[in-house]
């Protein structure tokens, strides 16, 4: 199991770390520009990968999402739907088949791409957990919750 935590001071993402039976249950980690970051591991998180509360903040609620890097995807998807529209302005097969192909572009990445499991407070991810069925795809309404309470 690995988990990654953020700087609460400069919000910078620090590197993943690696979860084992060696792993202490409380611990300090600097982040890039020297902050320190503390967590305090549930037991049933480090052995058992299930989820009781996040290690950095303490928050009992988490969501979970597919472990997808962003940008890249977000630059891919940028290019081929620019390229999609070109191809429909002057032959409309053409695009149509672009977005087709996008689409089971995005179908597969879904089957094949495993799921990380994120705090709605603090960011922090777990990949490698247990699932479980109180741990649930992200809800607007907690994550409003939380936004609001860090504002």
């Amino acid at each position: 199991m690995w988990i990654r935590f953020n700087c609460r001071e400069c919000k910078s993402v620090l590197p993943w770390i690696e979860i084992s039976d060696t792993t202490p249950l409380l611990g300090v980690l600097l982040c890039k520009r020297g902050h320190t970051v503390t967590y305090r591991m549930a037991e049933s998180l480090a052995q058992k990968g299930e989820w009781e509360e996040c290690p950095s903040c303490g928050s009992l609620d988490a969501f979970i999402q597919k472990d997808v890097p962003k940008k890249l995807l977000l630059g891919i998807l940028i290019v081929f739907l620019a390229f999609a529209f070109y191809l429909l302005l002057l032959e409309w097969i053409l695009g149509m088949g672009v977005l087709f192909a996008l689409a089971l572009v995005d179908v597969v990445l879904y089957l094949t791409l495993p799921n990380v499991l994120v705090c709605y407070n603090c960011g922090a991810q777990v990949r490698g957990f247990q699932k479980t069925e109180q741990l649930t795809a992200f809800d607007h309404h907690v994550g409003e919750r939380y936004r609001q309470a860090r504002l």
